[in-house]
């Protein structure tokens, strides 16, 4: 008998499990690479601070077992052999400076008189690069004293102190300034963390000081900084006296920065233009231009705001005064006089202070227009002038009118009405027959439902007007209110689906017709009337005999426009008056100016006209002229060689600067 005995199955890993495997050993790994970079930058800080401080011991050392009259630094005060800053030392292969400060320590006497060189400071600093920061740090410092033995005798001599004082008139300790001793003999030094440096143990004289200003700091405006230093001449020293010498300056990181915008004072919409700013401070009784007349474009703002960048970084303390000239159409602004430019909001105004360091401020300064005379609305085109086949357009133009004709009822499609009585269907309305028979009669009143007309032009169209014929006869009109419609809408559209209101308005109830003027004109394919309300609510429904509409055929070739005299006594004659607009001249149309002075306005000018360019003086207006009854007159004119085109004046305005240099 044969025995089958089980076959041993020799197992492995799949493909997938080695795969899941592989990538949790990744993500370990990864997770371990941090870790390991951190801990190898570790051992390489600790190695550069231990080798730092290994360094800094030994100059420090190095001090300590010298004579005490000897321990000083070259070029220093106290004088002596010591480098006071040596570079690039190689160890452990690392680079490391070793900064040595000796100065001098005061201390009061048995007798109870100071002694401002009773012994000497050393202070000795390692820096070089930190592994973690990549930046040259400092990786040790080490501070001592050394005195001699037994009391330290009274210095006949006199000394100089130097002192660093921040916008606050307190010291600045960090970071370190050095300070120099140019004539008549020369030292170096470092100030200390008290913001001072000590040359001690000087001859009776005139001495030259100065102190750099480092890169982290920045000069006070009183200072004249130059080639990067600020000068003390002709310091005197007097035997057993200290001299204090003062340098003023503030780190760059409390200063303080301006952002300025310009709003119209009596639009409160935002100036970019171009002008000039002057920025002064007024510190400690005296006065200081941060910059003069410096001028600004539009492209020097951000957005609505000259940018902190503009002025700079600007000192602290003292009161400052803007002054803004050269903006066009703008009085000169005196932050000093004027004293409305303000901060968060207009009840916030700026003094010109700076209530603490490292504030940036935005000032909003509200310009004064100068305009003698300004035009720049529809209503101004409008009002109080003569205009002559020109039209003021809802988007405060001036421009050519159309020439106007009416629309061929044959190209009206597709009439119809809300409701309608009998055979007075919508289509009489658009038949170009006016009759007691031809007429549209609605079957509800507008003041249950309202009621509407509709119709499709067969090209699009653009209208100029439309003209509603309430009555049909013109001799008589029906003056009772019955069937008259009262307050109504115009909507107009391009795809029968997305509907314009372009007019709102009420029907008289006692006019043979209403025409209603499209300003400016609207182009369409599809046309509505929309009633909501009669004049005699006694539900009978509302009555129209015809609708004609008024279609562009083109522009008016030439328009002119008369302002009324613009008296003259008002104006300030010790200024010229100047006229400038803006206005879009294509191609093949033209737009100019005229003006004319007349002695008194009761007689409209026709002769006498003078050419005027824009941003000329207006001509005819001496200066310093008596301008009693004295009156300006304004003709604009418009020419078109292109019928779909037209010049387009947006503002015009005169004025008033000067004297002229």
């Amino acid at each position: 008998m044969v025995k089958y005995g089980k076959c041993k199955k020799n197992n492995g890993f799949s493909i997938v499990e080695m795969m899941i495997a592989l990538s949790i050993i990744i993500i370990v790994a990864a997770s371990l690479v941090p870790l390991m970079v951190f801990v190898t930058t570790s051992g390489h800080s600790n190695q550069a601070k231990i080798t730092a401080g290994n360094l800094s011991l030994s100059v420090m050392e190095k001090i300590r077992a010298m004579d005490y009259a000897d321990i000083g630094t070259v070029n220093g005060n106290p004088s002596g052999t010591i480098p006071q800053l040596q570079e690039n030392i190689e160890l452990n292969g690392a680079e490391f400076d070793v900064e040595t400060l000796i100065s001098w320590g005061s201390a009061k006497e048995n007798n109870e008189i100071i002694n401002p060189v009773a012994y000497k400071n050393v202070r000795v600093i390692v820096k070089g690069i930190n592994p973690f920061t990549n930046k040259k740090e400092n990786l040790a410092e080490l501070h001592s004293i050394v005195t001699r033995d037994g009391e330290e005798p009274i210095i006949a001599n006199g000394h100089i102190r130097a002192w660093i004082l921040d916008s606050c008139a307190q010291p600045i300790g960090e970071p370190s300034v050095h300070v120099e001793i140019t004539s008549p003999v020369s030292q170096s030094m470092l100030t200390d963390y008290n913001g001072t440096a000590l040359f001690g143990i000087l001859d009776e004289g005139s001495y030259n000081v100065r102190a750099k200003v480092e890169e982290e700091l920045m000069p006070s405006p009183k200072e004249t900084v130059t080639d990067g230093w600020i000068k003390r001449n002709n310091v005197e020293v007097e035997d057993y006296k200290i001299t204090d010498v003062n340098f003023h300056m503030e780190k760059k990181t409390n200063a303080c920065h301006l952002i300025i915008k310009f709003i119209d004072k009596n639009t409160n919409s935002v100036i970019t233009g171009s002008g000039k700013a002057s920025l002064k401070l007024f510190l400690e009784s005296a006065t200081y231009t941060v910059y003069n007349k410096k001028q600004f474009t539009a492209d020097d703002f951000e957005q609505e705001f000259l940018p902190a960048d503009f002025s700079g970084a600007l000192w602290p303390d003292g009161t400052y005064n803007i002054q803004i000239t050269d903006v066009s159409g703008y009085e000169d602004y005196d932050l000093s006089i004027n004293r409305d430019a303000f901060l968060s909001d207009k009840n916030e105004l700026w003094n010109g202070e700076f209530e603490e360091t490292g504030t940036t401020l935005i000032v909003t300064i509200p310009m004064k227009p100068s305009y003698f005379y300004e035009e720049q609305t529809k209503e101004d085109f409008e009002d109080n002038t003569g205009m002559e086949d020109l039209i003021a357009t809802d988007h405060d133009t001036l421009e050519l009118d159309h020439n106007s004709g009416v629309t061929d009822p044959d190209l009206i499609q597709e009439p119809e009405s809300s409701s309608h009585k009998g055979n007075s269907t919508a289509a009489k309305l658009f038949d170009g027959v006016i009759k007691q028979s031809s007429r549209w009669d609605s079957d509800v009143s507008p003041n249950n439902k309202p009621q509407w007309v509709r119709c499709e032009f067969d090209t699009p169209v653009t209208l100029t007007g439309i003209r509603f014929y309430l009555s049909h006869n013109k001799n008589n009109p029906d003056t009772t209110p019955n069937h008259k419609p009262k307050d109504f809408e115009i909507r107009v559209s391009t795809d029968g689906n997305n509907w314009d209101t372009i007019y709102t308005g009420t029907f008289p109830y006692d006019q043979y017709s209403y025409v209603v003027y499209i300003n400016p004109p609207v182009e369409c394919k599809y046309f509505e009337l929309y009633i909501t309300s009669e004049h005699q609510s006694q539900n009978q429904g509302v009555r129209i005999y015809e609708i004609e509409f008024l279609q562009s055929q083109g522009r008016m070739k030439y328009g002119e426009r008369l302002s009324l005299p613009i008296p003259l006594a008002e104006h300030e004659s010790d200024k010229y008056l100047y006229i400038e607009w803006d206005a879009e001249v294509p191609e093949g149309t033209a737009f100019e100016i005229w003006t004319v002075v007349t002695d008194g306005k009761n007689q409209i000018p026709t002769e006498g006209y003078k050419k005027v360019g824009n941003g000329d003086i207006v001509p005819d207006i001496g200066y310093l002229e008596n301008f009693e009854n004295k009156y300006l007159w304004i003709k604009e004119i418009f020419t078109t060689d292109d019928q779909s085109l037209s010049p387009v004046l947006n503002w015009l305005r005169i004025t008033e600067k000067g004297p002229v240099d």
